[in-house]
């Protein structure tokens, strides 16, 4: 289910909320909270999370997306250990800054 349509780096993408089961969250054989579609500019998150864990999970696939659009993978050469590696480490501190400097989900946004 679509539930949110949002511009990144001048592409349109589509955020979607699926079942933990989705084939959209079995990412090379591995179950995953979320995953990041660059050919299709769709991010897929689980519908079951709770709110900090889904919050989690879409700024760490936002930060996927953003470095995709960026070119950035031309720092790193494409390797998707070494992105995993970046947003793994930088998603937890982007989504603290964000809070910290007022940043919250419009309640209700995810209905």
């Amino acid at each position: 289910m679509k539930w949110l349509a949002i511009g990144i780096g001048g592409q349109k993408w589509g955020v979607y909320l699926v079942s933990p089961k989705s084939k959209h969250l079995n990412v090379d054989g591995e179950a995953r909270v979320g995953s990041c579609d660059y050919r299709s500019c769709r991010i897929f998150i689980a519908r079951d999370l709770e709110e900090s864990a889904r919050d989690d999970a879409l700024f760490h696939e936002f930060l996927h997306a953003i470095l995709y659009v960026s070119g950035a993978e031309r720092a790193y050469g494409k390797s998707a250990e070494v992105e995993e590696g970046i947003v793994g480490a930088a998603a937890p501190y982007l989504h603290s800054l964000l809070r910290d400097l007022g940043f919250r989900f419009p309640r209700g946004f995810f209905q």
